[in-house]
């Protein structure tokens, strides 16, 4: 014990210098106290015996050391107990939370939770079983519970990047997205080059269609990506760019800013001038200013711009519709549209099928005989052929039993069902072209599908 207070030897020395002149002088007392009592009278006295005068400086002072060394041992006992007891609790916390852990295993988080909130009552600035308790609050389907829990440990400590990032699985947990957002920004102003918490940071922000801010970010990974020479990655990130962009756009265009909305779309062309959605948004926009009095031809323009750049059925069918609602007898002008796309890209099936069946709707059939004469050369039999080579044998010859045969051996129906379009990643069906896929969250895989499908 007197080890961590300082020397042994040397508090031996002092106690047993003390007890001899304490035993000297007690001796000197009892053999004659009258006398002793006249001596120290005169040794206090300046013109006193000086030896003895010393020797009665000795003896207090021999009594004073032993008064500090009692002091001092009575200290260190009660200091020494406080620590002993501290490492019991410190034990038992060890062993509590040992325990708890068994009942975690076993899911009963119930009893691990009570194990636990004892082991913090014999150690409450272990940090480690804090993080334990989280975890059991989250796994029992707790989150609130488990943010008091990560609240009162950032109090001991604010900068615990643990508990920090704890933070953000509670908020995950608890669906709290606009929380989870600024503590992931909290997170980026401390660790602002850590793509974990970037890509957790877009990803909020994409959730809560916060698409300038996510523009940003993204742009921040795709410096750290171009750092790192990572090319794979560069590309999904400019994939990404180009989808919060889009979607900036129209966030920009439904909240009347127009200007915005051309000037973010420009940025997304000058990055990709094959993303389908951005050149059919803007056609949309072109066709609804009413300010505009060629707003038809001007979302033509976008459309066949669109064509141009990435053949998609959509731009054939909207162009069509834009030609049509502008006058009824446009005809001509329709099928110089078609014309123009099958010449652009001849081996684009989707474009000559949609011109065959719009010459079969307008009794234009010596056009759909031709185009139906170039899908045998170039060897397509698809479902969508079938119906048209049934369709037109019935228009030709008036024979509606060869036209139901037609069907019956491509779908097994007398009536063809309308044309459906289906996502190229994930392969879901949709009644019509759409920006991103419901299903897989894509965006610009949507394209017109050879398959006979029935939506309900």
């Amino acid at each position: 014990m007197l080890g961590e207070a300082g020397n042994p030897m040397t508090y031996r020395f002092l106690l047993l210098f003390g007890l001899l002149f304490l035993l000297l002088f007690s001796y000197l007392l009892y053999l004659n106290p009258e006398f002793l009592t006249l001596r120290l009278a005169a040794g206090l006295e300046t013109r006193g015996t000086l030896p003895f005068f010393i020797l009665i400086s000795f003896a207090a002072g021999g009594l004073g050391v032993l008064f500090l060394f009692v002091a001092r041992s009575v200290f260190y006992y009660f200091y020494g107990f406080k620590e002993r007891k501290g490492r019991r609790h410190v034990q038992q916390a060890v062993q509590e939370a040992r325990q708890a852990m068994e009942y975690r295993l076993a899911a009963d988080y119930k009893k691990a939770v009570k194990k636990l909130k004892r082991a913090l009552k014999l150690d409450s600035g272990n940090q480690e079983i804090r993080q334990l308790l989280v975890r059991v609050r989250l796994e029992a389907g707790e989150p609130q519970q488990a943010m008091e829990v990560i609240e009162e440990a950032l109090k001991d400590d604010p900068d615990d990047s643990r508990f920090q990032w704890l933070k953000v699985e509670v908020l995950q947990a608890m669906g709290d997205n606009l929380r989870l957002i600024n503590q992931l920004m909290y997170l980026k102003g401390r660790y602002p080059k850590n793509v974990a918490i970037l890509n957790l940071l877009v990803t909020g922000l994409m959730g809560q269609s916060y698409w300038r801010e996510a523009i940003d970010v993204w742009q921040e990974l795709a410096e750290i990506a171009k750092g790192a020479k990572n090319k794979k990655e560069q590309g999904e990130i400019a994939v990404q760019l180009d989808n919060c962009r889009y979607e900036l756009a129209v966030q920009q265009w439904q909240a009347g800013e127009r200007e915005e909305a051309r000037q973010t779309l420009k940025e997304l062309l000058d990055k990709n001038q094959k993303f389908v959605p951005a050149y059919i948004l803007q056609a949309a926009m072109e066709e609804q200013d009413r300010q505009n009095p060629k707003r038809i031809e001007a979302a033509l323009a976008a459309l066949k711009q669109g064509y141009r750049r990435q053949p998609n059925a959509w731009f054939l069918l909207e162009g069509e519709r834009l030609l049509f609602t502008e006058s009824e007898k446009n005809e001509e002008k329709v099928e110089k549209y078609y014309r123009k796309a099958v010449s652009r890209y001849p081996d684009y099936w989707p474009a000559r099928l949609l011109f065959a069946f719009f010459c079969l709707r307008h009794q234009r059939l010596e056009r759909a005989a031709e185009m139906l004469l170039e899908f045998k050369k170039q060897g397509i039999n698809n479902p969508l052929v079938k119906i048209l080579a049934g369709e037109l044998s019935y228009r030709q010859s008036h024979q509606l039993n060869e036209a139901a045969d037609q069907f019956k051996k491509a779908i097994g129906l007398e009536e063809a069902p309308p044309l459906v379009f289906v996502c190229g990643h994930c392969r879901r069906y949709a009644p019509s072209w759409r920006p991103r896929c419901p299903e897989c969250g894509h965006y610009n895989t949507y394209e017109l599908s050879a398959d006979l499908v029935t939506l309900t």
